[in-house]
């Protein structure tokens, strides 16, 4: 599967349990990816947010972009799976 269809497919899985999620569920899961971007922040230094929004929105990415976007949806749907008590130890959804 490439970067871009497995961005796809966490990006649906992330549609599907904020849906089924309560505010309170997203909010946590929120302060977890607020968190763990906080702790990269300390180790590594200040992220610099670049278009973000309009690449989520794109329809034509590249691969190296499509593997961020990728991984940011992973880190989503760990939050919410963690949240949600779907996730194993490793964060996996299941």
């Amino acid at each position: 599967m490439s970067d871009f269809e497995e961005f796809k497919a966490f990006y649906a899985l992330a549609d599907r349990l904020i849906a089924e999620s309560d505010k309170e569920t997203v909010a946590e899961a929120a302060r977890i990816l607020a968190l763990n971007v906080a702790h990269y922040q300390q180790k590594y230094g200040a992220l610099e947010f670049e278009n973000f929004e309009e690449m989520l929105r794109a329809d034509d990415i590249d691969e190296q972009t499509a593997a961020l976007l990728s991984g940011g949806m992973q880190n989503l749907v760990g939050a919410l799976g963690q949240v949600l008590g779907m996730a194993d130890e490793d964060g996996e959804v299941h």
